[in-house]
Protein backbone atom coordinates (compact mmCIF):
# COMPACT_ATOMS: atom_id res chain seq x y z
CA UNK A 1 0.00 0.00 0.00
CA UNK A 2 1.37 3.39 -0.92
CA UNK A 3 -1.35 5.92 -0.05
CA UNK A 4 -4.13 6.72 2.38
CA UNK A 5 -6.56 5.94 -0.45
CA UNK A 6 -5.05 2.43 -0.67
CA UNK A 7 -5.61 1.93 3.07
CA UNK A 8 -9.20 3.12 2.72
CA UNK A 9 -9.75 0.76 -0.23
CA UNK A 10 -8.63 -2.14 1.98
CA UNK A 11 -10.67 -1.01 5.01
CA UNK A 12 -13.97 0.11 3.41
CA UNK A 13 -15.25 -3.34 2.33
CA UNK A 14 -14.86 -4.58 5.92
CA UNK A 15 -17.19 -1.80 7.14
CA UNK A 16 -19.80 -1.69 4.34
CA UNK A 17 -22.55 -3.38 6.36
CA UNK A 18 -22.77 -0.28 8.61
CA UNK A 19 -22.23 2.50 6.13
CA UNK A 20 -19.99 4.05 3.49
CA UNK A 21 -16.36 5.04 3.92
CA UNK A 22 -15.24 8.18 2.08
CA UNK A 23 -12.11 10.29 1.81
CA UNK A 24 -11.76 14.05 2.15
CA UNK A 25 -13.17 16.92 4.20
CA UNK A 26 -15.63 17.70 1.40
CA UNK A 27 -17.50 14.52 2.44
CA UNK A 28 -18.60 15.91 5.81
CA UNK A 29 -21.63 17.91 4.67
CA UNK A 30 -24.20 19.05 7.19
CA UNK A 31 -27.07 17.30 5.41
CA UNK A 32 -25.65 13.76 5.36
CA UNK A 33 -27.19 10.99 7.41
CA UNK A 34 -25.33 9.21 10.21
CA UNK A 35 -23.61 5.84 10.00
CA UNK A 36 -20.60 6.61 7.88
CA UNK A 37 -16.84 6.99 8.15
CA UNK A 38 -15.06 9.98 6.65
CA UNK A 39 -11.25 10.07 6.47
CA UNK A 40 -9.65 13.51 6.44
CA UNK A 41 -5.86 13.89 6.01
CA UNK A 42 -4.32 16.31 8.51
CA UNK A 43 -0.55 16.38 8.09
CA UNK A 44 2.54 14.31 7.36
CA UNK A 45 5.99 13.93 8.77
CA UNK A 46 8.79 11.76 7.45
CA UNK A 47 11.12 9.15 8.83
CA UNK A 48 14.22 7.46 7.51
CA UNK A 49 13.67 5.17 4.54
CA UNK A 50 14.18 1.47 4.83
CA UNK A 51 16.67 1.44 1.96
CA UNK A 52 16.70 -2.31 1.53
CA UNK A 53 13.30 -2.07 -0.18
CA UNK A 54 14.07 1.04 -2.28
CA UNK A 55 11.64 3.52 -0.66
CA UNK A 56 12.55 7.22 -0.67
CA UNK A 57 11.30 7.81 2.87
CA UNK A 58 8.77 6.65 5.42
CA UNK A 59 5.65 8.87 5.39
CA UNK A 60 3.91 9.21 8.74
CA UNK A 61 0.47 10.43 7.72
CA UNK A 62 -1.83 11.93 10.35
CA UNK A 63 -5.50 11.27 9.56
CA UNK A 64 -8.79 12.07 11.27
CA UNK A 65 -11.50 9.45 10.95
CA UNK A 66 -14.97 10.83 11.57
CA UNK A 67 -17.20 8.02 12.88
CA UNK A 68 -20.80 9.23 12.41
CA UNK A 69 -23.48 7.23 14.21
CA UNK A 70 -26.99 7.72 15.51
CA UNK A 71 -25.78 7.73 19.13
CA UNK A 72 -22.55 8.04 21.07
CA UNK A 73 -22.61 4.27 21.74
CA UNK A 74 -22.77 3.62 17.99
CA UNK A 75 -19.82 5.96 17.44
CA UNK A 76 -17.73 4.08 19.98
CA UNK A 77 -18.57 0.77 18.30
CA UNK A 78 -17.78 2.27 14.88
CA UNK A 79 -14.45 3.58 16.19
CA UNK A 80 -13.53 0.09 17.39
CA UNK A 81 -14.60 -1.38 14.04
CA UNK A 82 -12.53 1.02 11.91
CA UNK A 83 -9.43 0.59 14.09
CA UNK A 84 -9.82 -3.19 13.90
CA UNK A 85 -10.09 -2.94 10.11
CA UNK A 86 -6.98 -0.72 9.95
CA UNK A 87 -5.04 -3.18 12.07
CA UNK A 88 -6.08 -5.97 9.74
CA UNK A 89 -5.16 -3.94 6.62
CA UNK A 90 -1.79 -2.43 7.62
CA UNK A 91 -0.63 -4.43 10.63
CA UNK A 92 -0.37 -3.43 14.27
CA UNK A 93 3.01 -1.69 14.01
CA UNK A 94 2.06 0.59 11.10
CA UNK A 95 -0.53 2.75 12.89
CA UNK A 96 -0.79 4.65 16.17
CA UNK A 97 -3.88 6.20 17.77
CA UNK A 98 -3.15 9.71 19.01
CA UNK A 99 -6.44 11.31 20.17
CA UNK A 100 -10.22 11.46 19.80
CA UNK A 101 -12.89 14.10 20.30
CA UNK A 102 -16.68 14.32 20.11
CA UNK A 103 -18.57 16.72 17.86
CA UNK A 104 -19.94 19.92 19.25
CA UNK A 105 -23.58 20.30 20.19
CA UNK A 106 -24.47 22.42 17.14
CA UNK A 107 -23.66 19.42 14.92
CA UNK A 108 -25.86 17.01 16.87
CA UNK A 109 -28.72 17.22 14.35
CA UNK A 110 -26.56 14.92 12.18
CA UNK A 111 -26.34 12.27 14.88
CA UNK A 112 -23.22 11.85 16.96
CA UNK A 113 -19.64 11.88 15.72
CA UNK A 114 -16.42 10.70 17.29
CA UNK A 115 -13.34 12.01 15.47
CA UNK A 116 -10.32 9.77 15.98
CA UNK A 117 -6.86 11.00 15.00
CA UNK A 118 -4.21 8.45 14.16
CA UNK A 119 -0.96 8.14 12.27
CA UNK A 120 -0.26 5.54 9.61
CA UNK A 121 3.18 4.67 8.28
CA UNK A 122 3.26 4.58 4.48
CA UNK A 123 6.21 4.26 2.12
CA UNK A 124 7.20 7.13 -0.15
CA UNK A 125 8.08 5.11 -3.21
CA UNK A 126 10.11 6.28 -6.20
CA UNK A 127 8.42 6.87 -9.56
CA UNK A 128 9.77 6.38 -13.07
CA UNK A 129 11.17 9.51 -14.69
CA UNK A 130 10.67 11.34 -16.99
CA UNK A 131 7.01 11.77 -16.15
CA UNK A 132 4.32 10.93 -18.67
CA UNK A 133 2.00 13.65 -19.88
CA UNK A 134 -0.69 12.99 -17.29
CA UNK A 135 0.72 10.24 -15.08
CA UNK A 136 2.90 10.02 -12.00
CA UNK A 137 3.74 6.47 -11.04
CA UNK A 138 0.53 4.45 -11.35
CA UNK A 139 -1.79 7.48 -11.03
CA UNK A 140 -3.37 8.97 -14.15
CA UNK A 141 -4.67 12.49 -13.77
CA UNK A 142 -7.77 13.73 -15.54
CA UNK A 143 -7.67 16.91 -17.56
CA UNK A 144 -9.24 19.82 -15.73
CA UNK A 145 -11.08 22.67 -17.32
CA UNK A 146 -10.92 25.93 -15.47
CA UNK A 147 -13.80 28.28 -16.13
CA UNK A 148 -12.97 31.94 -16.25
CA UNK A 149 -15.63 33.75 -14.31
CA UNK A 150 -15.44 37.52 -14.30
CA UNK A 151 -15.48 39.00 -10.84
CA UNK A 152 -17.87 41.89 -10.63
CA UNK A 153 -17.67 43.93 -7.44
CA UNK A 154 -20.99 44.65 -5.79
CA UNK A 155 -21.67 48.05 -4.39
CA UNK A 156 -23.96 48.31 -1.41
CA UNK A 157 -25.98 51.46 -1.10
Amino acid sequence: MISIADVIAAVAPLLDAWGPTTYGAQNIPRVEKPRRWVWVPVSETFGAAEFRNGDLAKRIASVQIHCWGLTEAECEAMQAAVVTAIRQAVGGKRYNLTSAQWTTRQDSHRGAALVTTLTIELPLTPVSLPLGSNTIGEITFEDALVEQVPITPTVEE
